[in-house]
């Protein structure tokens, strides 16, 4: 699912940009599929990016997780962003990363806390 550009000239699509913690929680309640049906009603497309992804997965410690968090990144209404690095052609998501996280790219983009975020 992952790999396909967005396009930024388009003006009229909605995004929701999911983060780590509704990820975990949502999952971790059972209820990825609420937060799937409440996005698309909203008519918007979900994306995860695939740090967020990562970050969601390794927590153990919440009962449904796991089967949740697979649910969610296995529906044909998510797309799964591919990771950030250095050489990608989103310089203006990079640009913005590091200018939140006060660093350079290659540091903003190395440090895996908050990352996810």
């Amino acid at each position: 699912m992952s790999g396909e550009p967005l396009d930024s000239g388009t003006t009229d699509r909605k995004f929701s940009v999911v983060d780590a913690v509704c990820c975990v929680y949502f999952c971790a309640a059972a209820k990825s599929g609420l937060l799937i049906a409440v996005l698309t009603r909203l008519d918007m497309e979900i994306l995860i990016p695939e740090e967020v992804a990562t970050e969601a997965g390794q927590k153990k410690s919440f009962e449904h997780l796991a089967t949740h968090l697979a649910r969610l990144k296995a529906s044909t209404r998510v797309k799964i962003l591919p990771r950030l690095v250095l050489e990608d052609e989103r310089t203006d998501v990079l640009a913005n990363v590091a200018r939140v996280r006060g660093m350079s790219q290659a540091l903003a983009i190395s440090s895996r806390r908050d990352l996810d975020e």
